[in-house]
């Protein structure tokens, strides 16, 4: 980004997903968005290739270690086939 300070993202997203980036100059800010200790709530829409079971939507729904941190459980829903 071209502009004249130092701007940092709120969030992030990965190589093959969409979405919005909130940029803000506002470091303290980025902080509160983005750490969990706020236990801010996030929602993400996926789109998959094939079916999902009910089995595996409840498995996304279970707590699980990601880089040696426990995550919450989540709320997962089929929005459509």
């Amino acid at each position: 980004m071209d502009v004249p300070e130092r701007v940092f993202p709120v969030g992030r997203l990965d190589k093959e997903s969409t979405g919005l980036i909130l940029m803000t100059n506002d470091g303290r800010m980025t902080n509160y968005l983005t750490h969990p200790k706020y236990e801010h709530e996030k929602e993400y829409v996926v789109e998959v290739f094939g079916p999902i079971t009910d089995r595996q939507l409840e498995a996304m729904s279970e707590s699980m270690f990601i880089l040696g941190s426990q995550t919450k459980e989540a709320q997962v829903k089929r929005i459509s086939s």
